[in-house]
């Protein structure tokens, strides 16, 4: 039996570990949860719970593509953590912390493929022919 003909798909070739990055997780495990907005969304961070969001949203709101201590500023200020009784004893720095952002990963995964190819269905269809509205068919005055 001959080999299939393999043709080359760059982004499909990748593995998981080169897969291009377009979400990222967050999951926060601070006692109390936050919020914030992103291209007018609401997106809320319960406390404890995974929320998946969108790469542009987690720069947005994140600064991932900061350096770490712009990072951690940018967070701070954003959720009100640089207040003087947040800076006191570090507080902060314990906030930001407990804030885990990894890298989401998904995978196409292709359907069963023994599964026939749909057919055409035509049993238990009424035999009925379409016709199109007339204009005549309409009420000359819809106020009345």
């Amino acid at each position: 039996m001959e080999e299939a003909r393999r043709i080359p798909m760059p982004l499909m070739d990748r593995h998981e570990e080169e897969a291009p990055i377009t979400h990222v997780d967050v999951i926060n495990h601070n006692k109390d949860g936050f919020w914030d907005r992103f291209n007018n969304e609401k997106i809320e961070f319960p406390a404890h719970e995974r929320v998946t969001i969108s790469l542009d949203a987690a720069r947005h709101i994140f600064g991932i593509d900061l350096p770490e201590e712009d990072r951690v500023r940018h967070v701070c200020r954003r959720f009100g953590w640089n207040t003087p009784v947040h800076m006191e004893n570090n507080r902060y720095m314990e906030l930001y912390r407990n804030l885990d952002i990894v890298p989401a990963r998904f995978r196409l995964v292709r359907v069963n493929d023994e599964k026939p190819v749909l057919e055409k269905r035509t049993a238990g269809r009424p035999k009925t022919k379409y016709k199109p509205p007339s204009l005549d068919d309409l009420d000359p005055d819809p106020v009345a």
